[in-house]
């Protein structure tokens, strides 16, 4: 049975957290590709959701303010709070949000763990103010990173791995959920380490391989996904369309 992101990350949080917490910066042209399509400016309030452990917080332009939502009471915790940032733990289905109250929202590789993709579009609809930008990343269908997933991840997972990709079905849906699709791009992306080992061990905790032994891990990163070797370090690869969209503005009449 397919397991929904609360179940998921009930159970996985703490791994998660471990291995973002100790490789910050492992995963910083994810986080900063999807800032690059949010075009934020100040006085802009983005919410980030679901938002981990709102590890996009150290990546945001100081002069803009983000709501982290999370699913799971451990991430929530350690979301940042300060005066421009905010956290509360909900339910992905139903925001306690007011209607037309986010300039901007991200969903960043948290899609493929959710069903009813269409109810959580037309959620984002209606907290998104007329004119409101909505990023949207994940990962795309047929892809080797949805085979590293689907296959390597769904074996060494002792909770298994069933992700529900974005595909034309996805993209199909976005109008009828009273969205404008504005772009979608899928960047040439790396995660990157200082080694091998910090590589492997990031993986091993961010994916929960837990029936996985280091060598596994290394050779499954290669089979399905590939990395490059450097003088500055370890560059794996790793594939996410960027999906933009926008809540149409409101038409204002004119004589």
């Amino acid at each position: 049975m397919f397991s929904t992101y609360r179940e998921i990350f009930k159970k996985r949080a703490n791994s998660y957290h471990s291995a973002m917490t100790r490789f910050p910066d492992a995963r910083r042209q994810e986080f900063q590709q999807a800032i690059s399509y949010l075009n934020l400016s100040e006085g802009s309030l983005l919410c980030d959701v679901p938002a981990g452990g709102g590890y996009l917080g150290r990546f945001l332009p100081t002069d803009a303010g983000c709501l982290f939502v999370e699913t799971s009471g451990l991430f929530a915790s350690h979301c940042p709070r300060d005066a421009k940032h905010w956290a509360l733990q909900a339910k992905l289905e139903i925001l306690p949000l007011a209607d037309n109250s986010v300039t901007h929202l991200l969903c960043l590789a948290a899609l493929h763990h959710i069903i009813e993709k269409v109810r959580t579009l037309s959620e984002f609809r209606r907290i998104l103010t007329s004119g409101g930008i909505a990023v949207l990343a994940d990962v795309e269908a047929g892809t080797g990173t949805a085979s590293f997933l689907n296959e390597f991840v769904h074996r060494f997972n002792s909770m298994g791995h069933e992700g529900l990709f974005l595909d034309e079905t996805f993209l199909a849906n976005i109008d009828s959920c009273g969205l404008e699709l504005i772009q979608v791009h899928r960047p040439t992306l790396k995660w990157c380490f200082p080694g091998r080992d910090e590589m492997t061990d990031f993986c091993k905790h961010l994916f929960g391989l837990d029936l996985a032994a280091r060598a596994d891990v290394e050779a499954g990163i290669e089979e399905y996904l590939g990395y490059n070797e450097e003088d500055s370090g370890i560059k794996m690869n790793w594939e996410l369309n960027y999906v933009v969209v926008q809540k149409p503005p409101i038409q204002t009449k004119t004589d």
